[in-house]
């Protein structure tokens, strides 16, 4: 799940749902027709890649309904019923566990040479008791950015971002935002970098025991992040989205949290910002970013939709085929799931965000980060807790506060594992 909970739009009255204006019939309506629900930024791709491949399931036409978030999305489709929903839904791995749970996910078959063509841990993401509900599309993590033309060197620790903020403070209004994505899943890197975490892993398993080391939290933020006084030393902004963008590609902040969906924006500002992982307090230490798959998912809705058959076949035969992620991602530009496909990728931006991210991730745990036995979940308590640090909030408290919270919901979320 991406972190960002802002929903920009939304209408869905008497399982009507509303794309690019126009109103659709349920997917119920056309027996022959496969309708997929998709965010903002995948939807028109989908649109441009299906109307270019109109026999891509033999028999069956497809329809795309474009809502205009990924919170949006994910509110829809969780209000959806089976027989008003989709027949497939592109979503984040860290949705399996909880629409398997409620019947809204259906699995499917594939063979071992299918399953061969992708890695097993992205499988095992969308995946239930030896049970697979979706393919996986593109590795879905955000990586740190500096513009070379701005930063000469590549910051070795947490400390030289911030010693080259303070030396050049006049020049930016502050060192380090985030384009997209929300400061509880793309600052999921910032926040591990200087100690915390929703949560760690360790040998491959996630760490039952404790979400994050409270003081060295405590002392890397005092020390990064605050003045003498306990203020904020300015050096992290805690915005989203369009501020952050364009002062970043303007080259007016030297420091930025980026994701793979951003590549044109940057394209077109003429910059090419080196990519890398959030350093630690000490050279050789990073932040761990949250890194799940996308994925379509099958529905339960396609069977009741009489599509089943055709909906596996698009799922099975197009959209997890290795031509079929490669056609994918020339419009998407992420890099594909698809062993055959991410190796045909030969994009340089492509290739610097799977370096940037090589060891640089912990799997998304969607019944951990959505619980909210603590009163809250991660994604809705991140922002809060940045909010209360950075505005001069006792930091110590707050950091107990948090770990509080987290704890809770890492015992409530680990038995569902």
């Amino acid at each position: 799940m991406l972190g960002n909970k802002f929903v920009k739009g939304l209408a869905v009255t008497a399982g009507l749902a509303l794309t690019a204006g126009l109103i659709v019939a349920p997917a119920s309506a056309a027996t022959k027709e496969i309708v997929i629900w998709a965010d903002e930024t995948r939807g028109p791709k989908l649109t441009t890649l299906f109307k270019a491949n109109p026999r891509a399931v033999a028999g069956y036409k497809v329809k795309v309904v474009t809502y205009s978030s990924f919170s949006a999305l994910k509110d829809a489709f969780d209000k959806s019923t089976i027989g008003a929903g989709p027949d497939i839904v592109y979503g984040a791995s860290d949705w399996t566990a909880s629409n398997v749970k409620n019947g809204k996910f259906a699995p499917i078959s594939v063979p071992g040479s299918f399953k061969a063509r992708y890695s097993k841990s992205d499988l095992d993401l969308l995946s239930r008791d030896g049970k697979l509900y979706g393919v996986p599309l593109d590795i879905n993590a955000p990586a740190m950015a500096y513009n070379p033309a701005i930063v000469k060197s590549k910051p070795n620790t947490f400390g030289d971002m911030v010693d080259f903020y303070n030396a050049n403070k006049a020049k930016y209004d502050f060192g380090m935002c985030i384009t997209d994505g929300g400061i509880a899943w793309a600052g999921h890197g910032l926040f591990s970098a200087l100690g915390g975490g929703a949560y760690q892993f360790k040998n491959g398993q996630i760490d039952k025991s404790n979400p994050f080391d409270k003081a060295a939290l405590t002392a890397n933020i005092k020390r990064f992040l605050l003045d003498s006084s306990g203020k904020s030393n300015g050096f992290l902004k805690n915005i989203n989205g369009g501020v952050c963008k364009t002062q970043f590609a303007a080259g007016k902040v030297p420091f930025a949290i980026v994701g793979q969906w951003e590549i044109p924006t940057y394209e077109a500002a003429k910059i090419r910002p080196a990519l890398m992982a959030v350093p630690g307090p000490t050279a050789g230490t990073s932040g761990k970013f949250l890194g799940g798959v996308s994925a379509a998912f099958l529905t339960s809705s396609a069977k009741a939709h009489g599509v089943e058959v055709g909906a596996k076949s698009l799922i099975t035969r197009f959209i997890g085929s290795t031509q079929g992620q490669l056609k994918y991602q020339q419009l998407e530009k992420r890099a594909s799931a698809e062993k055959g496909a991410a190796k045909a990728q030969i994009g340089l931006w492509t290739k610097a965000f799977a370096q940037a991210l090589s060891g640089n991730t912990v799997p998304e745990v969607g019944s951990v980060l959505g619980s909210n036995a603590g009163g809250s979940s991660y994604w809705d308590a991140a922002g809060n807790f940045w909010d209360a640090i950075l505005s001069g909030k006792d930091v110590a408290t707050e950091v107990d506060k948090f770990h509080t919270l987290l704890k809770k919901n890492l015992d409530a979320g680990a038995k569902d594992l």
